[in-house]
């Protein structure tokens, strides 16, 4: 069993057949394991006597970070042979627990304090920042001219642009490129501005890196595949200044302050040098003028001259036109060759500084030896540039590059294995390195070499002909998007563009999962379910959502919610829950949105207007409504009539639960149980009346189930219970009421016994 002395774990891969395995598989419990500089080693028992590493390059695989270790104890954690453990949120994939446990075949002992614990640790899962999903939304949005039903499939469309006149099979294939062409100008643009925000965004510069390295792939795979051909030199050259900044600026500065800087031993050996070999020839050209070398015209004429002819054929460079016209650059290669020869043939004075630019004369001309301080690319650029700057001798060159460097031998970034792919037209390579770095990225230059025909002599990833590549990692960033709220939206998006078969079963798993945080994102949802023609789903995310809001108190728009979701139970058993609560408080629950709407007297200001009830959830909250009016109507002394009138027609409403009639017949306590200037508060036939509701509900016992969870009786001394228990601060409140009844049974004696001493008073008065 592996042991974890560290806080950090280095892979989720490899290491769960490692660590998180039982140690008694016949090893007897000898396996220890030591981390150092990313690698784990494991050594088998003592017969085995063998040991292996594991290569984890972190950017390879995701980090663990624990905030305490597990294990403090390693020589007790291996002598109990435990087991270290780990289970994943299934909610969220980028969290989980790590827990030391005891073999299922080992003797249950004590367990020391590291086993009662749980270790929570958390790995970087799909960037949600702002940025990022600016990047994503905006990529999609101009990629959806290609994405819309699979068009990049047969973009390219050779077959089809073969039927026509010839110049319109010509025009067509000119505007489809100028079309891949934008939309790379467009990917790379927007990755160069999510990395600039980020920067301008103070985010740590280790959160930038892997963007760098994307846009250094790419400004390969522009220069190779979708820039002008008329670029390509530039895009080049562009690709190795971008990957790595050369020469160093201080170097550059303490050189040219020097009093005659073409004097400086680093002039020509390294600050000419690696402009020269960088393609950076202007800057070359404005760096001679500032050397001061033309002094050299009065103390060695023919250096000055072989400098000058140096500088013109510098400037002479023709990045555009040597691009497409192998015969110009032969013409300027022709006269470097000549400067060259004519070295030999001229005695300088200066024998040390025209060594140096013959070095470089002999650079420009083809003959170039290769220094180790020069990076591969360096080299493969400067054969590009001085060999022949053809794309057909890419290879050639890349060959020389790979014997001298060692290569992919030495090469360690992801960017730079990229990029040797590319060169070596190893596209699917290229790709599946590119997904390491992002998921979104990948997919997007999968769809532009789709189109562009890239992946044409690759066999398709599955038995099904229409199965392609792009669409593999469309997939991927398809699941990724949806399984993160802030880009679920572009995931939903993209599954409706690409139109595929499971197009609805996608949306209907994972819409219900996005958080509406607006009323926009709810509308944008319900259009989703229009467009696709899913009720039931439309239905499902206002029940979800308007949950949500009544979880947060919004209890109006919840209701609108749940009306227009169609489901009348539902929003029925909503508004007998704002009721009882009301019911139980013995006033309105003060939700004012809700108020403003059922009341009729209300001020202009707090009414919405925008406001319309269904004719279902009107008939629903009504109950609420009338219970309000009562409350009003009976802490006023010129409305109580009005009120102890609407009391009667609630108890008397049908489809009143049962359960909520005691604490209804309450209200009747304080007007029967006042002092003698009330006795006479209710008519005969007022309080014949109230002896019917009694009755009534007194009936209903006879026919009670002795389930609690279905018992009205039960539920309603439940209810009766959590009343009079409750705060209540109204001064005619009816639980203010002297001797107030204990129980639901209590109540209705009570009520009995003062009607009936009403009943007797109202008959002396009428004698």
């Amino acid at each position: 069993m592996s042991v974890l002395t560290s806080k950090r774990i280095d892979t989720l891969e490899d290491i769960p057949s490692i660590i998180f395995n039982d140690v008694d598989n016949g090893n007897n419990g000898n396996k220890s394991a030591a981390a150092s500089n990313g690698q784990h080693r494991y050594d088998e028992d003592d017969d085995a006597n063998a040991d292996f590493d594991l290569d984890m390059k972190p950017e390879t695989f995701p980090l663990i970070t624990i905030a305490d270790p597990p294990i403090s104890n390693v020589q007790q954690f291996q002598e109990l042979r435990r087991s270290l453990k780990i289970t994943l949120n299934p909610l969220h994939g980028g969290e989980g627990m790590l827990y030391i446990s005891q073999g299922d075949e080992e003797v249950h002992l004590t367990p020391y304090e590291e086993e009662t614990k749980l270790y929570p640790f958390s790995v970087e899962t799909v960037d949600d920042s702002k940025l990022y999903v600016q990047y994503v939304n905006q990529t999609y949005e101009q990629f959806k001219i290609i994405l819309k039903d699979n068009q990049f499939k047969s973009f390219d469309g050779d077959d089809d642009l073969d039927i026509g006149l010839e110049n319109t099979i010509t025009e067509n294939k000119k505007q489809r490129r100028l079309v891949l062409q934008r939309l790379f100008e467009c990917l790379s643009k927007n990755l160069n501005d999510l990395v600039l925000n980020q920067l301008k965004s103070g985010m740590h510069d280790s959160d930038i890196y892997k963007y760098n390295e994307l846009l250094d792939i790419l400004n390969l795979l522009n220069a190779l595949e979708f820039g002008d051909s008329t670029q390509t030199i530039t895009l080049l050259i562009m690709w190795v200044n971008r990957a790595q900044v050369e020469p160093d600026e201080v170097l550059v500065e303490n050189i040219m302050n020097e009093g005659k800087p073409y004097e400086h031993p680093l002039f020509w050996s390294y600050l000419i040098s690696k402009l020269v070999k960088r393609g950076l020839f202007q800057v070359a050209v404005d760096v001679l003028n500032e050397s001061k070398y033309q002094e050299l015209q009065e103390t060695d004429k023919k250096l000055f001259l072989f400098i000058q002819d140096f500088q013109t054929l510098l400037s002479n460079y023709d990045t555009l036109g040597f691009a497409t016209s192998s015969r110009s650059f032969l013409q300027w290669k022709q006269a470097a060759c000549q400067l060259r020869d004519s070295y030999s043939d001229v005695d300088f004075k200066r024998l040390d500084t025209s060594s140096q630019v013959f070095q470089l004369v002999s650079l420009i001309s083809g003959n170039h030896s290769i220094d180790p301080a020069d990076s591969w690319y360096e080299v493969l650029l400067v054969n590009y540039l001085y060999s022949f700057p053809s794309k057909e001798f890419i290879l050639e060159y890349m060959a020389i590059v790979s014997q001298n460097f060692n290569l992919p031998g030495q090469i360690e970034t992801v960017w730079e294995l990229a990029c040797l792919d590319l060169l070596e037209k190893n596209f699917l390579k290229m790709l599946t390195r590119l997904e390491m770095l992002d998921t979104a990225t990948s997919a997007f230059v999968s769809v532009l070499c789709e189109a562009q025909g890239l992946f044409k002599e690759y066999i398709t990833l599955s038995n099904d002909e229409s199965f392609l590549i792009s669409e593999y990692l469309l997939r991927n960033l398809i699941y990724s998007c949806l399984s993160n709220n802030p880009l679920l939206p572009t995931g939903i998006g993209l599954t409706i563009t690409l139109n595929n078969e499971n197009c609805r079963e996608l949306v209907s798993e994972f819409l219900p999962r996005f958080e509406c945080l607006t009323n926009d994102d709810l509308e944008w949802c319900l259009s989703i379910c229009a467009n696709l023609n899913l009720p039931d789903l439309s239905a499902r995310i206002c029940k979800i959502q308007g949950q949500n809001l009544k979880d947060k108190g919004l209890l109006l728009e919840s209701l609108l919610l749940f009306s227009k979701s169609g489901d009348i139970p539902l929003v029925a058993n909503t508004c007998w829950l704002i009721f009882e609560n009301a019911l139980l408080i013995g006033h309105s629950i003060g939700d004012k949105l809700l108020d403003s709407v059922i009341s009729d007297e209300v001020d202009t200001e707090n009414r919405n207007e925008g406001v319309e009830l269904s004719p279902v959830l009107r008939q629903c909250i009504s109950p609420y409504a009338i219970l309000c009016r009562i409350y009003t109507y009976l802490s006023s002394d010129s409305n109580v009539r009005v009120g102890i009138s609407l009391l009667i027609k609630l108890l008397r409403f049908p489809f009143l639960p049962p359960k909520f009639q005691p604490l209804l017949l309450a209200q009747f306590l304080p007007f029967l149980t006042s002092n003698d200037s009330r006795k006479a508060f209710f008519n005969t036939q007022e309080l014949v009346i109230i002896i019917e509701l009694l009755n009534e509900y007194d009936s209903r016992l006879k026919y009670d189930v002795p389930d609690a969870r279905k018992s009205s009786v039960l539920q309603a001394d439940l209810l009766y219970q959590l009343a009079i228990s409750g705060d209540y601060s109204k001064v005619d409140d009816w639980r203010k009421t002297k001797q107030l009844p204990q129980t639901v049974s209590e109540l209705l004696i009570t009520l009995r016994e003062n009607i009936a001493i009403q009943l007797s008073y109202n008959f002396s008065q009428e004698k």
